[in-house]
């Protein structure tokens, strides 16, 4: 009996673990906005440097703009023409999100 209720302990604490990662590690769900704890109020994104930095082949950056504490980036497909809406972590710049077009 005591090494059933170690072994659903140790369960609950590892279930419990991985659901506490931040918000941000993640994608969202369908549906949800994306949300970034780091500040863009300070950054200036229309300088060109986050341009290079968040450049991605085979596509071109139609606007990078602040959102809900991302950099929210919008994407043409050069060879598809669909369009990719990408969030950034401000901080790091890592990809939070990605909305793409479908057509």
């Amino acid at each position: 009996m005591t090494k059933v209720s170690i072994i659903a302990l140790a369960g609950v604490l590892l279930v419990g673990g991985v659901s506490a990662a931040p918000a941000f590690a993640a994608p969202t769900a369908p549906g949800a906005a994306p949300y970034c704890d780091g500040s863009t109020s300070n950054l200036n994104l229309q300088n060109g440097e986050y341009t290079s930095l968040l450049a991605r082949p085979n596509s071109t950056i139609n606007s990078i703009e602040s959102w809900n504490g991302c950099i929210k980036v919008i994407y043409t497909n050069n060879a598809t023409g669909n369009s990719r809406v990408a969030f950034y972590d401000p901080d790091t710049l890592q990809r939070v999100d990605t909305l793409r077009s479908q057509g």
